[in-house]
């Protein structure tokens, strides 16, 4: 069990596990030179972290349990003997690679292509609810993570509410709502 802000793994560390979040949120983030934080990819229960290490043998990025947590770690080798005699398995985790690449080629073309605003109104609208006939984002992190996540100052982000808030794109509501006409 990690409690909340508890370091999973460290960059530059051994890599001895694979691991299988059962409960909570981890966050998967890179340092720059200068100390500034990269989040790379949440990850949600049922989901896994650990996989580049397999291989390689050493982290390449911190990994930090941004609420309690429960994970599951299971040994290196054991993880690649267990895809070796269960293809099925080994045929769910290609799938689930491959749609962290397509989302990571996704989030590169945005940071490339698209304004700050642009991209933080396509990320509400990707990810807004249906609630009672509304598009309801929910944001439980703060705006400097939200703002990290999407590749941009914490200034910048509050100032690209306001205008897709004064573009009649979005209204904010109380308990980190966001309501959003995509």
């Amino acid at each position: 069990m990690y409690k909340r802000n508890e370091v999973v793994y460290a960059t530059n560390t051994e890599a001895r596990y694979f691991l299988f979040v059962l409960t909570g949120k981890v966050k998967i983030f890179r340092l720059s030179e200068l100390g500034n934080e990269q989040i790379i990819r949440m990850i949600a229960p049922m989901e896994f972290t650990g996989e580049l290490a397999l291989f390689e043998g050493i982290r390449k990025a911190h990994a930090v349990a941004m609420v309690k947590s429960e994970i599951y770690l299971i040994e290196n080798q054991q993880f690649k003997q267990l895809l070796v005699d269960y293809p099925q398995l080994s045929l769910k985790m290609i799938e689930a690679l491959s749609q962290r690449l397509h989302a990571s080629e996704e989030q590169s073309m945005l940071l490339s292509t698209c304004t700050a605003k642009d991209r933080l109104f396509n990320f509400i609208c990707k990810e807004a609810e249906l609630v009672n006939g509304h598009q309801i984002f929910y944001h439980e992190e703060t705006k400097r993570f939200l703002a990290g996540f999407l590749g941009m100052s914490s200034e910048t982000l509050s100032r690209s509410l306001h205008q897709l808030a004064d573009e009649g794109k979005i209204k904010e509501r109380h308990n980190h709502q966001i309501e959003v006409f995509c």
